[in-house]
């Protein structure tokens, strides 16, 4: 019985062995290191801002809300928790919808996986007030 044990526990090593190898390593290889930045936002307009930023999963629950302030021309960094980090990696459902929301309710909207080499940018701008709110959200692979 003990013989049986220990080759299920070498046969469970083995196989988290080859799975930690084909989901992290092995991409780390070929891509590079996986970025920890979640988002960043930056105020490239000449007044100050405030906005909320709320990040929503694949259940319709918020998993992230928070409000920032913003100087002229400041930017912001949010980095992904170790947690949220190592779930990116695992192949499961992991698309998320981000929200920005400035102070006069004006919004925006970006559906991404927020994958281990993805990180969401948000600008503030108001030149861009016309065409999208003055909020431009994009998500680019570092």
């Amino acid at each position: 019985m003990r013989k049986i044990n220990k080759i299920i526990l070498y046969a469970a090593g083995i196989v988290l062995a080859i799975l930690v190898g084909l989901f992290i390593i092995l991409p780390t290889l070929f891509i590079g290191a996986p970025t920890t930045q979640m988002f960043s936002i930056s105020n490239e307009d000449f007044v100050f801002h405030t906005v909320t930023i709320e990040i929503i999963n694949s259940n319709n629950k918020s998993v992230f809300e928070k409000e920032y302030e913003l100087a002229p021309k400041e930017a912001v960094n949010k980095y992904k928790g170790p947690w949220f980090l190592l779930r990116s990696f695992l192949p499961f459902e992991n698309r998320y919808v981000l929200k920005a929301t400035l102070e006069n309710n004006r919004s925006a909207t970006y559906d991404t996986s927020l994958g281990p080499w993805e990180a969401v940018i948000i600008s503030i701008d108001s030149i861009n007030y016309n065409e999208n709110d003055g909020i431009a959200i994009y998500s680019e692979v570092v």
